[in-house]
């Protein structure tokens, strides 16, 4: 796999959301490891949504 081909998945600690970032730039932000994998895999099929603030509710604030 290319440098440009790579997929990321990001951990929020204290939470159990995961921040998906595909190599075209689409981000999105779910609970479940299977849904990221499936929806980062599925590229480019809904990848034209992306995720306002990738940091969960917790650490931006919207939480507190």
């Amino acid at each position: 796999m290319t440098a440009a081909a790579c997929h990321r998945v990001q951990w929020f600690p204290g939470s159990d959301q995961l921040l998906g970032r595909c190599h075209c730039g689409a981000t999105r932000i779910a609970d479940d490891p299977i849904e990221i994998w499936q929806w980062l895999l599925a590229h480019p099929n809904g990848h034209h949504d992306r995720a306002p603030d990738p940091r969960p509710a917790v650490l931006n604030g919207a939480g507190v």
